[in-house]
């Protein structure tokens, strides 16, 4: 079982509009990983696009490729905003795959795997400890190949 890193409130409602336009909460400082704009998100997805190209098991065709959601769905079954401010967002890699047209007994799945976000529950008048956290979801993870 995957526990949270910090107890968190259940958010009420979707916030995911809600971006700083500081840091004052020094999340960058806190979670320096976490951050990065557009720009250096380009930046690392050409630094990495050697490591990460297509990939070939058995009749899948995968592709690691990024992405920045607005709010996700933690394990524990609440829906919470991702924190973002002032341009800055969190990216998070996920496969892609398809089956390659010469297989026609297979299909292409992926398994999931759990990822970590700080979060966001929207609430202004909370302290920085409070109104931030960590929650675990779930995104797209290694593809496999399996038999239909």
């Amino acid at each position: 079982m995957v526990a949270h890193l910090v107890s968190r409130p259940t958010c009420q409602s979707n916030t995911s509009d809600i971006a700083l336009a500081t840091d004052t909460c020094r999340l960058r400082t806190k979670y320096p990983e976490r951050f990065r704009t557009a720009a250096s998100q380009a930046t690392y997805e050409t630094s990495v696009d050697g490591i990460l190209k297509r990939a070939y098991h058995g009749c899948c065709s995968t592709k690691q490729l990024f992405y920045s959601p607005t709010s996700i769905k933690c394990i524990d079954g609440t829906t919470s905003s991702v924190a973002v401010f002032a341009g800055y967002k969190q990216y998070f890699q996920y496969d892609s795959c398809n089956t390659t047209e010469s297989c026609t007994d297979t299909e292409c799945k992926c398994d999931d795997t759990l990822a970590t976000a700080v979060y966001d529950n929207g609430d202004k008048e909370e302290g920085c400890d409070k109104r931030y956290g960590i929650c675990a979801f779930k995104t797209k993870g290694c593809c496999k190949c399996v038999n239909k």
